[in-house]
């Protein structure tokens, strides 16, 4: 408790003027403090705060969950993955990537060429497209 009347400290330009020394002091006493105290100080001092989660920790947090923020999608290629929906419109859960060639055939056909001709680009490997 003698920081605040630390002379390196007192007043802004002292702060701004020691900020490593400042620095080294704030993240050595977080480090030797438990999360959940000095949340609880932030908070009973009025300060909004939150923990930065790692992965594992967003994953399982009860906030993201009850939102429905992550959901399961298939992926032809990988199988199962846990993806988060868009936020912005319905908040669907995007559509997996198409495979490679997935959509060659439609999408040639709707540029005008026949069957025949995709079947021939794509046998002589000019195409890659799943055999029909």
């Amino acid at each position: 408790e003698t920081l605040p009347r630390d002379p390196r400290f007192i007043d802004m330009k002292s702060r701004v003027a020691n900020r490593a020394a400042l620095t080294q002091i704030i993240e050595k006493a977080l480090s030797e403090t438990p999360l959940e105290n000095v949340l609880a100080r932030l908070r009973a001092a009025g300060i909004p705060c939150a923990p930065v989660l790692a992965i594992d920790g967003v994953v399982a947090d009860p906030h993201v969950a009850a939102r429905g923020t992550l959901q399961q999608m298939a992926d032809p290629a990988i199988g199962e993955i846990l993806q988060t929906r868009m936020p912005i419109g319905e908040g669907k859960v995007p559509e997996p990537a198409p495979l490679l060639g997935q959509h060659g055939r439609e999408i040639l056909g709707e540029l005008g060429y026949s069957a025949g001709e995709v079947s021939g680009l794509v046998e002589d490997g000019v195409v890659i497209a799943p055999q029909e």
